[in-house]
């Protein structure tokens, strides 16, 4: 018998090579998994890590995605908290906006305020997330991975909403933009004011004829009309005082006019920017420089008061509340050339306030509340008193007197006692010019101290003097206006919360010159009371400011918010399409695997048999041997 041992060992390696087939397709079937290793399928093998590489990036970032949401939804939910505390304190800064209080009413309401300015700062500092103080300003700029790869990065700023940051007001900065000119009409008198109803300020300008310029909120200014004014049906005459005013009671800006001959004429707003046809007064003789709006008689009709140089009196016109005006006269002291009414003995009625350059005089008469004065009392001031502001410069709460000097190039201030009698003059001098013929008051520089801008007709300037609160100012700085100059006129012209400065001249190629003041914004928690209805309805503007401060952090958080969101779905979406590419490349075939699996087993099973009969015939060999 001839024994083939190769025949032995190739069976047994087929054996074995079966055996591994056979538990390869065990592995796939119960693994799942098509590609055990490199071997398997080796370009299969790197896309298979890749992908399980992506997978568990974007698992991760989904993690740091709903962590980073919960942490702006702990953020938003404070800051609304927040919103809701500005809300009550401008129900409050609204009450106190009121005159009918008492002073224990506005002491009850600072209270409440300073109690729910706590609670904000309290929401400040206790708003936390993982340990991280989410609204104080520590926290910054918050750094998140978003995707499977590097540069898949998230930026994000956590706001600062301290009180101190978040109760802000808007002040001048001291600094103004360069001057700018516009216009091709003379004017001598101008006046600032909303005439059409659009929260912007518009500007007005007359001289025999008023023009109307239309604000656009930035500064500018668009279309014009010109009109009649009551110029010419008072004899060609020229217009020197324009007040703003709405003396028909149906809560629209009028303009009223004062004329050189002594009248005065109403243009009557119809709220669109558009005036009816002017009423004119007559006149009373003499030469009018300035005037004066305000209810004498306590009406609730405001009257008109107009300072005669020529006749050395101040003229009075009281409305009967339909525009009929019946006319007294006041006697001044010597050339009349500016009057103000103003309540300076704290009774609540106006009384006069009147420049005489004739015997360098300051005049008052204390008003009797039914447009009678008493005796007039004078007092001295500078050399040729020719224009005054009648306010608080020195902010001891009585009214003060400041004037200028026209023939000395110097002002004189006069501090009030608040019963009708003021101090002896302080005296300043002008920095530039001596014929000074205007004077507006303002608080440029944002101190809270009125500050003051005067106009020399001399230099063609407009000098700005800085208020130090006592009374006294220092020269801040000097702008050129163009030639001529003729009125100044203060107003907020680029809706910025601040009063800008108009030029006017009566020759020159432009002849209205703008000044705006630049702003800054400052800490305004020194103003969170209604110690009075000014205070108080600032203090409402200052809330409305805040709560829109709020509700633009809020915005911020929401829109990452969202992004987050668009972000989590689209990295299950990316992960769910990672996952199918997976299933494609590692999925095996089962009916293959099963198939080639039986196959494997019944090709085992006969390379076995194949074996054994191989053994057999070894041994029966190996038995015939051993004979």
């Amino acid at each position: 018998m001839k024994l083939d041992i190769s025949t032995q060992m190739g069976v047994a390696n087929r054996l074995a090579a079966t055996t591994r087939a056979i538990s390869k397709s065990i592995q796939r079937l119960s693994s799942g998994q098509r590609i055990l290793s490199p071997g398997d399928d080796l370009v299969g093998f790197h896309s298979l890590s890749w992908l399980n590489s992506q997978t568990r990036g974007l698992t991760q970032a989904n993690f740091n995605v709903n962590k980073a949401q919960g942490m702006l939804a702990t953020a938003e939910d404070a800051i609304s908290a927040q919103m809701d505390i500005v809300q009550a304190m401008k129900a409050l800064a609204l009450e106190g906006a009121n005159s009918s209080l008492s002073a224990d009413n506005r002491q009850e309401i600072n209270t409440r305020l300073q109690e729910l300015l706590s609670q904000f700062n309290e929401i400040v500092s206790s708003t936390e997330f993982n340990d991280i103080h989410l609204l104080d300003g520590g926290a910054g700029t918050q750094n998140l991975l978003v995707g499977a790869n590097q540069g898949n990065d998230l930026n994000f700023e956590l706001p600062d909403l301290n009180a101190g940051k978040s109760f802000l007001k808007t002040v001048g900065s001291g600094v103004s933009s360069a001057t700018t000119t516009f216009g091709t009409t003379s004017h001598q008198a101008s006046v600032i004011s909303d005439f059409d109803g659009d929260g912007i300020n518009d500007f007005a300008g007359a001289g025999e004829y008023v023009s109307i310029y239309m604000g656009t909120g930035d500064g500018s200014f668009g279309h014009s009309t010109t009109i009649d004014g009551g110029g010419a049906e008072a004899g060609a005459s020229i217009g020197r005082e324009m007040v703003a005013a709405d003396m028909n009671n149906d809560g629209i800006q009028d303009i009223v006019t004062f004329f050189l001959n002594a009248r005065f004429s109403i243009l009557i707003g119809k709220g669109d920017g558009t005036f009816e046809t002017a009423i004119t007064s007559a006149s009373p003789g003499g030469t009018w420089l300035h005037g004066d709006v305000v209810d004498i008689d306590n009406d609730g009709d405001l009257d008109i008061v107009g300072s005669n140089k020529t006749l050395t009196s101040v003229d009075i016109f009281t409305n009967d509340g339909a525009l009929s005006f019946t006319e007294t006269n006041e006697a001044g002291s010597n050339l009349v050339y500016d009057v103000q009414m103003v309540d300076i003995d704290n009774d609540g009625i106006p009384d006069i306030v009147e420049a005489n350059a004739g015997d360098d005089s300051i005049g008052i008469q204390i008003g009797n509340g039914d447009g009678t004065f008493q005796t007039l009392s004078t007092f001295a001031t500078g050399d040729f008193p020719y224009r005054l502001q009648v306010a608080d410069f020195n902010r001891d709460g009585e009214m003060d007197i400041l004037n200028l000097d026209f023939n000395t190039g110097q002002y004189s201030f006069h501090a009030g006692n608040g019963d009708g009698t003021f101090d002896a003059r302080v005296m300043g001098a002008l920095s530039l010019g001596s014929t000074n013929t205007d004077l507006e008051i303002l608080d440029f520089n944002g101190d809270g101290v009125l500050d003051f801008v005067a106009m020399d007709t001399t230099g063609d300037t407009a000098q700005y003097y800085q208020g130090v609160g006592n009374g006294t100012f220092t020269a801040s700085k000097v702008i050129s206006l163009v030639n001529n100059v003729a009125d100044l006129s203060v107003g907020d012209i680029d809706n910025d919360g601040v009063a800008d400065v108009i030029g006017l001249s009566t020759s020159a190629t432009s002849y209205i010159t703008k000044i705006l003041t630049n702003t800054k914004q400052v800490v305004a928690l020194a103003d969170l009371n209604v110690n009075d209805v000014e205070t108080a309805s600032k203090l409402a503007d200052i809330l409305d400011d805040t709560i829109l401060a709020l509700e633009d952090e809020q915005s911020k958080l929401s829109s990452v918010h969202s992004r987050l969101d668009i972000i989590g779905a689209s990295n299950l979406l990316m992960s769910d399409s990672f996952e199918e590419a997976k299933s494609r490349i590692n999925d095996p075939d089962t009916v293959l695997e099963v198939t080639e699996l039986l196959r494997n087993q019944i090709l085992a099973d006969a390379q076995v048999a194949s074996y054994a009969q191989a053994n057999v015939q070894l041994q029966t060999v190996m038995q015939l041997l051993s004979f």
